[in-house]
């Protein structure tokens, strides 16, 4: 798998007034380009669906996520409830496509504009949300949409390699 060098396109990973979660500073254009089929694209990175309250709890199995579930203490005498992830694709852990934290127009696979506004042209748009992280694995949740019924998503797990992040597992998580 490629690798990806490290450029300043890393993600939010709450919703606006939770607690943020260290991410990565990955580059997700050079993965995407990897997982196709598109060399030009807007890519708009996206805070994560969150609980109003609670952290997100990643466990991870033979370096891979093998599941999440979102935690919180804030139950009369501190107790613990958990809230599993959603079995559809869409919901908490999730990008919140209203909130933008950046937009990146791609060409040939290069960055070539970064703005805080949504895309300047139609055409294919990939959103990415950064979801959980584990020493030296990151996952987002990431798709593309090309017009009507065409699109699909994925979840990547990219691992630190030296200073470069590789892409290194590719789930499919929706299809159009």
């Amino acid at each position: 798998m490629a690798s990806c060098a490290s450029t300043s396109s890393a993600v939010s990973s709450t919703a606006p007034g939770a607690p943020a979660t260290p991410v990565p500073d990955v580059d997700l254009v050079t993965a995407l380009v990897e997982v196709g089929p598109h060399r030009d694209f807007t890519l708009q990175l996206h805070p994560t669906a969150m609980p109003k309250r609670g952290r997100l709890e990643c466990h991870w199995s033979q370096r891979k996520l093998e599941g999440y579930e979102f935690v919180d203490t804030g139950a009369p005498g501190n107790q613990w409830w958990r809230l599993p992830a959603p079995a559809n694709s869409s919901g908490l852990g999730e990008p919140v496509l209203s909130a933008i934290d950046r937009t990146l127009d791609v060409v040939d696979g290069r960055i070539t504009r970064v703005a805080k506004e949504p895309p300047r042209t139609a055409g294919v748009l990939w959103h990415a949300t950064f979801l959980c992280g584990h020493a030296d694995l990151a996952v987002f949740n990431v798709g593309y949409y090309c017009g009507g019924l065409c699109g699909q998503g994925f979840r990547i797990t990219l691992q630190k390699q030296g200073s470069a992040w590789k892409l290194i597992d590719v789930l499919s998580t929706w299809a159009a």
